[in-house]
């Protein structure tokens, strides 16, 4: 997963502009997805803990929880983003 995660962080631009054709198409996916490609390293773990305490049976434990723990942390993430995309939008 890690691999994946600096592939994509050094290769993302190349990626999408091979996937998308329309180059304004391609520069607004390239601006909006790094964001996201910024903020993977704090999300993944996350989706990789819902993974793992499913697997282990304790699926009342999972997203539902995790979610409410992360209260204060997900309003900063939303906070940043959208910040950060006025910032390349402007």
């Amino acid at each position: 997963m890690e691999i994946l995660i600096v592939l994509a962080f050094f290769n993302y631009n190349e990626i999408i502009f091979i996937l998308i054709k329309d180059k304004q198409l391609a520069d607004l996916s390239y601006r909006f997805a790094y964001v996201f490609i910024l903020a993977l390293p704090i999300i993944a773990p996350f989706f990789e803990l819902d993974n793992y305490l499913r697997l282990c049976g304790k699926a009342n434990m999972s997203m539902g929880k995790i979610a409410l723990l992360l209260g204060a942390p997900s309003y900063l993430f939303n906070w940043f983003t959208m910040t950060v995309v006025k910032f390349i939008f402007t």
